[in-house]
């Protein structure tokens, strides 16, 4: 019964970075909505417009640096985990550098 379970391939990964465009895109659309249109229907809704633009547009700033530096960090954490080999000419044996922190 073992045999016949296959595995299953993993989900298709998605782009991390498709919640903070979807910020970036409704903040701006809020942005525009709230303090740049003249269409006299929107105006009643001037305030949550408003509002949701000066939430969302720094939280989309927000997210997308804190995603770039998760990004290089974990990038430089597989550059670190890989071996560099080095003779060392005192003891005459390799040595796999890694940098601890």
């Amino acid at each position: 019964m073992s045999s016949s379970k296959k595995k299953l391939p993993a989900p298709p990964a998605i782009n991390p970075y498709i919640f903070t465009i979807l910020l970036a895109f409704f903040g701006v659309w809020c942005f525009y909505d709230g303090w740049l249109t003249d269409d006299p229907e929107m105006l009643e809704h001037a305030l949550f417009n408003q509002v949701l633009s000066i939430v969302l547009l720094p939280w989309s700033i927000y997210d997308f640096y804190k995603l770039r530096k998760a990004s290089r960090e974990k990038n430089e954490s597989l550059h670190d985990t890989q071996t560099k080999q080095e003779i060392d000419p005192r003891q005459g044996k390799e040595e796999s550098l890694r940098d601890d922190q």
